[in-house]
């Protein structure tokens, strides 16, 4: 990829976001950014500097071009927010471990599960 980004695929409510900035990756706080959940899990276990052994001044592209490209997380739930059937938990859970298994890092489910409550 010439310009390595994050992008994120909402096919739910069909919206794509390109991230290139770790500033942008970085912002899952905001009220109402239905990119929020897809950014935490991305950012906390392995594409923030610290979060994976990268040199804590990295820019996204660094860590994208150490990780050997870009990366795309298309998501699809068929539950509606708010049901409060517990998706996002199980999504966010999702989207970590496999973050985890890309970065190399291993698997272990107390910790995944810990780190999903937080992100809660």
């Amino acid at each position: 990829m010439k310009n390595p980004a994050i992008r994120l695929a909402l096919i739910d409510n069909g919206r794509i976001l390109e991230i290139r900035d770790l500033k942008e990756l970085l912002d899952y706080g905001q009220p109402g950014d239905s990119f929020a959940l897809a950014k935490a899990a991305r950012a906390r276990p392995g594409f923030a500097p610290g979060a994976a052994n990268w040199p804590e001044h990295s820019t996204l592209p660094d860590i994208l071009e150490s990780f050997g490209g870009g990366i795309e997380l298309t998501t699809l739930v068929g539950i509606p927010n708010g049901s409060g059937l517990g998706t996002s938990s199980i999504l966010g859970t999702v989207i970590l471990a496999v973050i985890r298994r890309l970065t190399g890092r291993p698997l272990h489910q107390r910790e995944i599960s810990h780190h999903g409550l937080r992100r809660e």
